[in-house]
């Protein structure tokens, strides 16, 4: 080949390239967006196909467990508005999880403010869960710093925590604590924003306060893995399942009749509920006198029936 058509064609690979790069770019927002590749896929997770959400996050209101950080030079009386949401995009290719976060237009937030967003995975965490498969966990932290024009430190920054399941393929948001601040950030102020699921995440428990909490029980025995678990968790449930047996709107019916209109919910957690139980008996309840004592005792009964002693003998700790 010539030299001078070997140089045309390196020149056009080239401009096809550049052309590829900056279709992505327009594609995944550059310019208004960070985009970061958050991890490799493990195998159990890159068995399910791609996963894809993009949802809004509004940086004029809060979300549940929101955390807000402030100096004390920050104005309380900021204000973003709220028709000018940010966008997440949490998606999977090629065995890789990433995520892009795009800000709303520069003339839609409050003229002297300007925001800093990042994306990041803190950590993967592994649960037990109903299906019998422990499940990855990958707590995916957003950040918001926020700018006064004047200032080349951030005045505020607001700081929100996901936990997302790409085996379930669900995204919840969960707390954080004062103690998992950036160092970063000593200093400044917190405060935590206690407010309603708004309906933008794929969560997982996804239901009606009363049968979700019959689901909540139902994963945190799943969780179960050792003594010491399953004591704490015991402690926890025996005090959830008193609030909630406040709720059984038919006390003298038979279960699941008792629980009214959410008599399906009953019988869908325990149907879910069922090979945990045979798990714990396998496992001899990790010889939890704590545990053994609420799964056989009168609150389970009336929120999960009796049928088990049936089906799989009562659960010991000896």
């Amino acid at each position: 080949m010539h030299p001078k058509e070997r140089r045309n064609i390196l020149l056009v690979m080239c401009a096809l390239i550049s052309v590829s790069v900056i279709g992505l770019c327009c594609a995944l927002g550059c310019g208004s967006s960070t985009g970061a590749l958050l991890g490799n896929l493990l195998p159990q997770e890159a068995q399910r196909a791609d996963f894809d959400l993009s949802f809004p996050y509004n940086l004029g209101a809060p979300s549940p467990y929101t955390q807000l950080l402030k100096t004390k030079s920050y104005d309380p009386y900021t204000r973003i508005p709220g028709e000018a949401p940010s966008r997440v995009h949490i998606y999977t290719r090629r065995g890789m999880l990433f995520a892009v976060v795009t800000l709303p237009k520069e003339e839609e937030l409050t003229e002297h403010l300007r925001v800093r967003p990042s994306v990041q995975q803190v950590k993967v965490r592994y649960r037990r869960h109903p299906d019998g498969l422990r499940h990855p966990l990958r707590l995916i932290q957003l950040s918001y710093e926020f700018f006064y024009k004047h200032n080349p430190e951030p005045v505020a920054v607001i700081r929100q925590m996901l936990e997302l399941d790409l085996m379930m393929r669900t995204v919840d948001y969960i707390p954080q604590s004062e103690s998992d601040i950036p160092q970063k950030y000593a200093g400044m102020s917190a405060t935590m924003y206690q407010t309603p699921w708004r309906g933008e995440l794929p969560i997982k428990i996804d239901a009606a306060p009363v049968p979700a909490s019959m689901l909540r029980i139902v994963y945190a025995i799943a969780a179960v893995e050792d003594r010491q678990q399953a004591d704490a968790t015991a402690r926890a449930l025996r005090d959830f399942a008193e609030q909630l047996v406040h709720f059984e709107p038919l006390p003298n019916a038979p279960w699941p009749r008792n629980w009214g209109d959410y008599a399906e919910d009953a019988r869908y957690a325990a149907r879910l509920l069922t090979p945990t139980l045979v798990y714990l008996q396998q496992h001899e309840c990790f010889h939890s006198a704590a545990l053994a004592s609420f799964i056989n005792g009168p609150l389970f009964e009336i929120i999960f029936g009796t049928r088990f002693r049936g089906e799989t003998p009562p659960l010991s700790a000896s």
